[in-house]
């Protein structure tokens, strides 16, 4: 959805973006319920499966970004883009994080089986050009984001707080040692083992102040 001024959405139940790119001077969302988030596809095979991403949610606005959610907000992979001052209003939880992209795969071989399992993650983003503010009265998680505000950057919950990263990891095993009762699996001792783990950090950076608050839950 492409606009050369003003956009303003709104929904009385669920206002959902997925995968799509919503631009306009100014934007304004308002809904019961509000969703940016990039979609998964799961392509199952014969051995497993394998996620993959579409294209990135995006919300992006030239100059004012505003924000409000009777309930809930959610954002897994999405980004919100403001060329002004960014404001989320949230009348319940706000969950801002990373989209997990999961694959598996096990296999029968001749003389021993092949697993391998992996999660990566495609992260959120919040830029905001000038003052960036979220408040919610529910919790408010930021789980696996990149957050930029070249003004003050200020988070208020009416619950708890959480600010966490995501760890990505892929494994495998290869195993061809030879079956249980095979006379060659004591010949054959062939097997090699990997795990990687790495760690997508949630990162907040600002040009002005930072401010964090947690009215009745944790920080």
């Amino acid at each position: 959805m492409l606009g050369s001024g003003a956009v303003d959405l709104s929904s009385d139940g669920l206002l959902a973006n997925s995968s799509g790119v919503i631009h306009g001077d100014v934007i304004t969302m308002t809904g019961n319920t509000i969703i940016n988030s990039t979609a998964k596809i799961r392509d199952k095979n014969a051995n497993g499966f394998v996620d993959r991403a579409g294209q990135k949610a995006q919300i992006l606005s030239d100059h004012a970004l505003s924000i409000q959610s009777l309930g809930d907000l959610g954002a897994e992979g999405g980004a919100f883009t403001s060329g002004g001052p960014m404001t989320m209003i949230i009348g319940g939880t706000g969950m801002i994080g990373a989209l997990a992209l999961e694959s598996e795969h096990k296999e029968t071989l001749e003389k021993g089986h092949y697993d391998a399992q992996s999660r990566d993650h495609r992260l959120s983003e919040v830029n905001s050009g000038e003052n960036l503010t979220i408040v919610t009265n529910g919790a408010l998680i930021v789980n696996g984001a990149k957050v930029k505000a070249k003004g003050d950057a200020d988070f208020t919950s009416g619950d708890s707080l959480t600010m966490t990263s995501v760890q990505n990891f892929s494994s495998y095993d290869l195993d061809l040692r030879g079956k249980e009762g095979d006379k060659s699996k004591q010949k054959n001792k062939f097997r090699q083992q990997s795990t990687q783990i790495t760690t997508d950090k949630t990162t907040v950076e600002t040009g002005g102040k930072f401010s964090a608050h947690a009215k009745d839950g944790d920080l």
